[in-house]
């Protein structure tokens, strides 16, 4: 049998009944309510860090994260020689 090749195959179509705002719902049944939240939550600090320019390396922005706070309030308490216990952090 001889098949002819017609250009890629299309994929099938999946329609989706409901609105657009009804898909974080979906979302978060499906992944669950605490990883959905912290999903949201680094996807939030993301995009809050990329429009921020700090000089700061990636391992101190890390170490900093876990603290609590972005990259510019670091850099304002001059968190690795201050304590971060000493300061509310931009997650509180």
């Amino acid at each position: 049998m001889n098949s002819v090749n017609n250009g890629p195959r299309a994929l099938p179509h999946l329609a989706w009944a409901g609105s657009a705002t009804e898909a974080p719902s979906v979302i978060r049944r499906v992944l669950g309510p605490r990883l959905y939240q912290r999903l949201k939550s680094s996807y939030g600090w993301l995009k809050h860090e990329r429009k921020n320019r700090t000089d700061i390396p990636l391992s101190r922005k890390l170490r900093m994260w876990r603290h609590g706070f972005f990259a510019e309030s670091a850099m304002l308490y001059d968190l690795p020689r201050n304590d971060p216990g000493n300061y509310l952090s931009d997650y509180a």
